[in-house]
């Protein structure tokens, strides 16, 4: 270490002088100002906020760690931060400890190692265990020699260690930064250990050129000690830039340093260069984790191996802490331990007493009332065979280019599993038994697993798995997310496998790895040592925590941070503005407030949403609201401040029941015809109006079955209504038992397909489709020849099945749904046509017809609406990232609204202060205040019901105009979206891509409410004058039904 005689004279000093020696509980993170990115300032607290994390958000939220995290030392401190805002306390290995029940603590070692632990409620000495996950913080790279300074023909560089088994080729030709902690005397000689972070691209390792080396490409060769050395600056510059030192105190460190490297550090944080006493600084690429892949399921990262475990072991823990721990009887534990890379013999790795010491000081410290154990040696061996270990350390997949590298009956892939890693030769950990124990938590769980092991002519790495096992006997297993290119300065993973890996790990009441009903099938049976274990006696039902993919029950808890569906909003807010106003030096009880809200639901029979929706939509009544903590120590309150109760001298409030019907209105109108295959356009108006035959030719929407948009559990196919006949339609070969009995069986075959698509198993619908209708009995064939009202009501039927199914699976726009479903539901829409007119070879046209038109829109209609779902979610999960939405709050803050006006003044007609008014203002409060997507949904509603009311046109001229209105409706949107994105283009947004991904969304999005009104001004039309027709005896079903399709079916 640099300068350590002097750092350790100087400590011992420093020591007698002050009690306080080298501050490490405090010690500072710095960052170079200039190059301070909105990601690296989102707190913790928001981005962790909710208790549901999809793959994708877990992933970001990963990727936010990685790039917080250049060091050991950075990854700890991370850690830590994440911790104590998880309540987690921090002790000290140098104090007492006074452990409770239920209690969370932390504490770290030489600020690169960390411990975290949880304390079950029902834990005692010598009859609990500890569910220990273990993982490291170091990876391999490049660390700045002791005495670093070179220079040579010009050039300034600095001299660095090779750490680990990196691919060393990787680092040339990258922007590397630097990272670490640096030890800083204080003017009262005492010592601050600090952290830097410095991201801008200060150092490089250049190759030599391909004139230079002919040979580059065929075998790339250098030397580690003379070409890998990186470049800081030349020398030339570095005469230009020389500061003169001030100060005379402390040790001059550009002895051993150049200074341009000790000034910069200097200027980091923002103290004199003689402060720097010594330092453990690492290079580190400069390029920020990012999600990658034509379908963002890559993460393109540096450090995964192994940050990737660490930060799901991390989660595991903190999300573990917040569930009830009244029935924990075990020690929850993570230790996340430095220089595994480099075989773990250090005070600080796993080969270390850093799990034996911690282990032994619990079971040596009081908890809560109980004493510590008389004798805590046996105590020790107890509780050790009753604990397990999981090494997680991140795992190999299969590379596409080198296939032959793996087994072939072991090869991983990303996306499919946590790994499971076994060796013969224990260079993994894994055994028979706590293989069993990972995969039946996996299985209750249905979380994916997969087996690596290693070809027999191939070496195999190791973990501090076998380290672990062999020191303190412990039942290991060793696992990891798979990657790809380890120990690469830039390695792949997997977007789905961030979550997997911490859903697996943590731990539950009724599923994770201290379920005793999972664990005493091992590790607590008495004839396990013995191979045989029996678990037929052992109940090992776990509680799934999630719903299946059939199921109908409602999740147990609703995450607060979602907004609740349109109507509710609109209650909400309706009744804010009703009964509460803003006024300075004003505050209102937060409690009192939504009890207020509470009592007025109650009154009027309404079912209230929870007090952190109101909250929500709380703000988007008053963007500025500020809460705070008020009144007396022991007896403050949070109040919202800026507001108060309306009094009688304001405006009268709405009763809120009259407030719900009229802001709800709209929405239901637009919802009663939002899932109907039937409704026509205004296109069909127009074709029918251009025939000379206008009172025969116009076209009438057919009544449906309503079951299915009155039915509010899409989970199951409604029951079909029996189809009404003309009297005359009955004889000897149709009757009304075979009127009936071929309604059950149609209606059962409908339901055997409704159940294959829920069920994921679309390739059998086929051969169902075929089967049903070769097999159909003489006489059913009969009806369906004879009877052409039966004809009619088998489509009508086709219509209640199709618009169950997509009910089912798309519930809403944003509703999410898994890889697997979507593949297969685009499957199900490419083939049912095919499906349907194959099967029907034999049946009369007509029949063939209308049912391959039904079958045709359906696809037509759920394909667009898959597609809308898709942009949905893409632009939800740049919304639900928070430092992206700080990104575009600033880069909207900076936007040129006017300029977009002056651009626009020749070619719109548009009210000038309106759209002022939505860039300016509406906007700006969606990204400032709730940047979530269902906000976004509301709004474009509000927009469009707003501009394009849908009402009955009284004539084929009135609709013509509305549907003209609707067109330059979206000319002028799309305009104006354009414009906008130009902007920003031209501006250099960094957000550019994250407001490109938003638009995507609201452009489909727009389109297809504009359609939804389309729709209802169609139908409207259409029940007009076929109300008409129907007065005058000359309605018409069978035109009707090509009619109303006409629309669809030239969008197709």
């Amino acid at each position: 270490m640099v300068g350590c005689g002097h750092l350790f004279k100087s400590l011992s000093q420093s020591l007698k002088r002050k009690s306080t020696g080298i501050s490490t509980t405090s010690s500072k993170t710095f960052i170079a100002a200039s190059f301070v990115s909105k990601e690296h300032k989102m707190e913790y607290s928001t981005a962790n906020k909710h208790h549901h994390f999809d793959h994708q958000s877990r992933a970001l939220d990963f990727i936010d760690f990685v790039n917080a995290s250049p060091s050991p030392f950075h990854v700890v401190h991370e850690a830590s931060t994440r911790l104590e805002k998880a309540g987690f306390e921090r002790i000290s290995e140098k104090d007492e400890w006074n452990l409770k029940r239920k209690g969370k603590y932390y504490f770290t070692r030489n600020g690169s190692s960390i411990v975290a632990f949880i304390v079950g409620d029902n834990y005692q000495h010598g009859k609990g265990g500890f569910s220990i996950v273990g993982a490291h913080t170091d990876s391999p790279c490049l660390k700045v020699k002791p005495i670093s300074k070179k220079e040579q023909v010009g050039y300034i560089e600095v001299g660095v260690q090779l750490y680990g088994g990196g691919i060393w080729h990787t680092w040339f030709d990258r922007d590397l930064g630097i990272a670490g902690r640096v030890m800083v005397q204080q003017e009262d000689g005492s010592y601050q250990h600090t952290l830097v972070h410095i991201k801008k691209p200060v150092l490089r390792v250049p190759t030599l050129a391909i004139h230079l080396d002919g040979s580059a490409n065929d075998a790339f060769k250098f030397s580690k000690e003379t070409h890998m050395l990186p470049v800081l600056a030349t020398a030339a510059k570095s005469t230009l830039n020389a500061v003169k030192e001030e100060k005379s105190w402390g040790p001059d460190q550009t002895k051993n340093h150049h200074p341009a490297l000790i000034h910069m550090l200097a200027e980091t944080m923002n103290v004199d260069a003689r402060q720097i006493c010594d330092f453990e600084l690492c290079l580190f690429d400069t390029q920020p984790a990012t999600l990658g892949g034509v379908y963002d399921e890559f993460i393109f990262s540096a450090r995964l191996d192994n940050l990737g475990m660490s930060y799901c072991s991390l989660e595991a823990l903190i999300e573990s802490s917040k569930e009830d721990l009244s029935d924990e009887s075990n020690i929850r534990l993570i230790s996340l331990f430095d220089n595994e890379e480099i075989g773990s013999t250090s005070a600080h790795g796993a080969n270390s007493n850093l799990l034996p010491s911690t282990m032994e000081r619990i079971l040596s410290s009081p908890i809560g009332s109980k004493a510590p154990p008389k004798n805590p040696k046996v105590a020790f061996e107890q509780a050790v065979h009753k604990s397990m270990l999981v090494s997680a350390d991140m795992a190999h997949a299969v590379h596409p280019n080198y296939t032959e590298k793996y087994e072939e009956n072991h090869r991983p892939q990303m996306h499919k599993g946590t790994v499971i890693k076994v060796n013969a030769n224990q260079r993994y950990a894994t055994t028979a038994p706590t293989s069993l124990i990972l995969k039946e938590i996996a299985r209750q769980k249905e979380i994916p697993i997969q087996e690596f092991v290693v070809r027999n002519d191939s070496p195999c790495g190791s973990t501090i798995g076998p380290m672990l096992s062999a020191k303190l006997g412990l039942r290991t297993v060793d696992v990891g997310n798979p990657q790809l290119s380890m120990h690469s300065i830039r390695e792949i993973g997997g977007v789905d496998d961030v979550k997997n890996g911490t859903d697996l790990l943590k731990y539950r009441k009724s599923s994770g790895l201290v379920s005793k009903r999972v664990v005493e099938i091992v590790l607590l049976h008495r004839n396990v040592d013995e191979g045989q274990v029996q678990v037929e006696s052992v109940d090992t039902t776990i509680d799934h925590p999630y719903a299946r993919a059939l199921s109908t029950e409602e999740p147990d808890s609703i995450d607060p941070n979602v907004i609740a569906d349109r109507e509710a909003s609109l209650q909400v807010t309706s009744w804010i503005q009703t009964n509460y106003i803003r006024e300075k030096n004003h505050n209102v009880p937060r409690k009192s407030m939504y009890e207020h809200y509470q009592t007025s639901c109650a009154s009027n029979n309404l079912p209230p949403v929870n007090s952190a929706t109101f909250g929500k939509l709380l703000r988007n009544v008053f963007p500025d609201l500020k809460t705070r903590r008020l009144g007396t120590r022991g007896q403050s309150k949070y109040h919202y401040c800026g507001i108060r109760v309306r009094t009688s001298q304001d405006p009268e409030p709405i009763p809120i029941a009259e407030l719900i019907q009229e802001n709800s209105a709209a929405a239901k109108r637009r919802c009663s015809h939002r899932r109907s295959f039937t409704s026509g356009s205004i296109a069909t108006i127009t074709t029918a109006s251009s025939t000379e035959a206008s009172s025969s030719a116009a076209p009438s929407t057919p009544s449906f079955p309503t079951q299915a948009t009155s039915n509010a559990d899409y989970n199951q196919l409604p029951p079909f209504s029996l189809p009404l006949l003309p009297s005359y339609r009955y004889n000897d070969r149709i009757t009304g038992d075979i009127v009936v009995d071929f309604t059950t069986i149609y209606e059962q075959h409908c339901r055997d397909i409704f159940n294959l698509v829920c069920t994921n198993q679309v390739r059998l619908i086929q051969n169902l489709m075929q089967t049903f209708y070769r097999e159909l009995p003489e006489r059913f064939i009969n009806l369906i020849q004879t009877v052409p009202e039966i004809t009619d009501v088998m489509w009508k039927w086709d219509c209640v099945l199709y618009d169950t199914i997509i009910s089912r699976f798309l519930p809403a726009i944003n509703h999410r749904l898994s890889q697997e479903t979507v593949s297969s539901l685009r499957s199900f829409t490419r083939e049912v046509r095919n499906h349907v007119e194959s099967s029907l070879i034999h049946y009369p046209t007509n029949l063939v017809q209308k049912k391959a038109d039904v079958a045709r829109i359906f696809s037509a209609k759920f394909r667009r609406q898959l597609s809308l779902n898709f942009a949905a979610q893409s632009a939800a999960n740049i919304l639900n990232h928070q430092h992206l939405v700080n990104a575009m709050c600033h880069d909207w803050n900076n936007f040129d609204v006017d300029g977009i006006m002056d651009q626009t003044l020749w070619v719109c007609d548009c009210d000038t202060q309106q759209i002022k008014h939505i860039l300016r203002t509406e906007v700006y409060q969606l990204l400032n205040n709730t940047p979530d997507i269902e906000n976004w949904m509301f709004w474009m509603g509000a927009l469009v019901e707003k501009y394009l009311k849908a009402y009955t046109p009284a004539s084929i001229n009135e609709a013509n105009i509305y549907l003209s209105k609707c067109k330059q409706f979206l000319l002028k949107w799309n305009f104006y979206t354009a414009l906008v994105m130009k902007g920003l283009a031209v501006q250099n947004s960094p957000s550019f891509t994250s407001f490109h991904t938003l638009r995507l969304f609201l452009d489909d999005y727009i389109l297809y409410l504009v359609e939804e009104n389309i729709s209802q001004v169609n139908h409207n039309m259409m029940q007009r004058q076929n109300q008409a027709q129907n007065g005058a005896g000359e309605a018409s079903t069978s035109s009707s039904t090509s009619a109303s399709f006409s629309h669809l079916s030239n969008q197709d």
